[in-house]
């Protein structure tokens, strides 16, 4: 939910202001993105606000509102009276987000429509490098569309992907990763976050992320074979990868690779020749499964 509404230059004259695209910050703007009836006390907030982030940057207010509408049309004749700004002008603003964000323009250039699928994503980060905090454009994105996202692109890479992978570990102990990828020789466990938080946070992340691919290699014997792919494999090695939105660029910590969304296909292609920089557990499947198979005729000898 957009936490905010943009107050344009009329609006503002009736309260005694004169500066345009000041935000108020204690209403949201749902659907159609009109202007709420404001009390007096509201009104005299808005004076207040006037050094927000946001204010006098209605191309933000554009990116934000058709973040929130997820798939819905916005009229531009709407969009001119909410930010009350020349149509000549919003147009050329439009034009510019057409490039940068990936919005497009539908009904004969009358409306723009919100973008879906990965077109949301750049539009969330472009929100950010135009001023949104990373928690408000982040909470526009939903955590599956995210995941949807990174699957896609380690799928064009050539991996196979299992999303919501589930485990026992030997001791009983159940575990899950939002995507395993796998090609041969490499597992990749991947954990999704849209935003990170703290550095604190970060860590306690990552040690998580660990104790997984610690889990899976120690639970081979109970794990191999739902995972059919990798039974015939001589050897693999299970890679944990954190993969967030927003970071600028590839972050290690604790040998455990942090990588935006954004260069995740870069990160995926350089994987073979970094991975030796990378915490990693080797496991041996075909080793397993003969060896499962083995003590399974023992125990048919045995009964028979």
């Amino acid at each position: 939910m957009v936490h905010m509404v943009i107050v344009g230059e009329n609006y503002l004259r009736e309260i005694g202001q004169t500066e345009a695209f000041s935000l108020i910050a204690s209403r949201s703007v749902r659907g159609s993105g009109k202007l709420p009836r404001l009390s007096s006390n509201e009104k005299r907030g808005a004076c207040s606000l006037v050094t927000s982030n946001y204010a006098k940057n209605p191309a933000l207010y554009i990116v934000m509102t058709l973040l929130e509408n997820k798939g819905e049309s916005i009229k531009i004749k709407n969009l001119q009276e909410e930010l009350s700004i020349r149509e000549d002008f919003l147009l050329e603003i439009i034009e510019k987000l057409e490039e940068s964000a990936g919005i497009k323009k539908i009904c004969n250039d009358t409306a723009i429509l919100t973008p879906t699928g990965e077109d949301r994503l750049k539009m969330a980060v472009t929100a950010v490098t135009m001023g949104a905090t990373i928690e408000e454009s982040a909470s526009m994105l939903s955590w599956k569309e995210f995941e949807s996202f990174c699957t896609k692109v380690l799928e064009e890479n050539g991996y196979s992907c299992v999303q919501e992978f589930r485990f026992k570990s030997i001791r009983g102990q159940r575990f899950e990763c939002d995507i395993l990828a796998i090609r041969k020789p490499l597992l990749v466990m991947a954990d999704c976050k849209h935003y990170l938080g703290r550095v604190k946070g970060l860590r306690t992340i990552v040690e998580k992320q660990r104790k997984r691919v610690d889990a899976l290699s120690k639970s081979v014997p109970t794990v191999v074979r739902s995972i059919p792919q990798i039974v015939e494999w001589n050897e693999a090695e299970v890679v944990p990868v954190i993969i967030t939105l927003f970071p600028e660029s590839i972050a290690m910590v604790n040998d455990v690779p942090v990588v935006p969304g954004f260069k995740l296909n870069q990160f995926i292609q350089e994987l073979p020749s970094n991975i030796d920089r990378l915490a990693r557990s080797m496991i041996y499947p075909s080793k397993q499964e003969k060896l499962l198979k083995y003590r399974a005729s023992q125990t048919v000898r045995r009964s028979g």
